[in-house]
């Protein structure tokens, strides 16, 4: 296992996965993680699907942020059985603040992601997190989930994470 760096303000850490064999089940097997720039400054993203969540991890401080729950459900009465778009999701800020709308927008994209699998997200990014960052910290989230990993489900759009 890779020893943790401490974080600094120019360059978070990358989160240290353990893959050896000693527990070849465990769901960090299935844990992708990258350090990509956000809206400039270095971010570091974790995503860790396990049997009915996935938790993403995105910070440019070195720490936790809020942490926000999101669960999709389709309404009944909709008439349209399977279709992924008649999906709504429900967003709620766990622990923390709920008042930055921005952010609470950046979960939803990435529950959008899952195909209706539940999320544990938390997200400490800069003062302004906006459109450019939502846009940014998604499109990461989605190649990381497209990379892979045992016991996962399906990426919204059939690809397996």
């Amino acid at each position: 296992m890779a020893t943790p760096v401490a974080p600094s303000s120019a360059s978070p850490a990358a989160f240290p996965i353990d893959t050896s064999a000693a527990d070849a089940r465990h769901p960090a097997h299935a844990a992708r993680s990258t350090v990509a720039p956000v809206r400039g400054t270095p971010t570091a993203i974790l995503v860790q699907p396990f049997a009915d969540t996935v938790v993403v991890v995105v910070t440019q401080r070195g720490r936790l942020g809020t942490v926000w729950s999101a669960s999709s459900a389709t309404p009944s009465g909709l008439g349209r059985d399977g279709d992924p778009s008649a999906r709504v999701v429900d967003v709620a800020a766990l622990l923390g603040s709920s008042d930055d709308s921005d952010v609470a927008v950046l979960v939803r994209a990435v529950a959008g992601l899952l195909g209706g699998r539940s999320l544990l997200m938390t997200v400490a990014l800069g003062a302004a997190v906006g459109a450019d960052a939502v846009r940014e910290v998604v499109a990461i989230v989605r190649q990381l989930l497209l990379q892979g990993g045992r016991g996962a489900a399906a990426v919204s759009g059939g690809e397996a994470i």
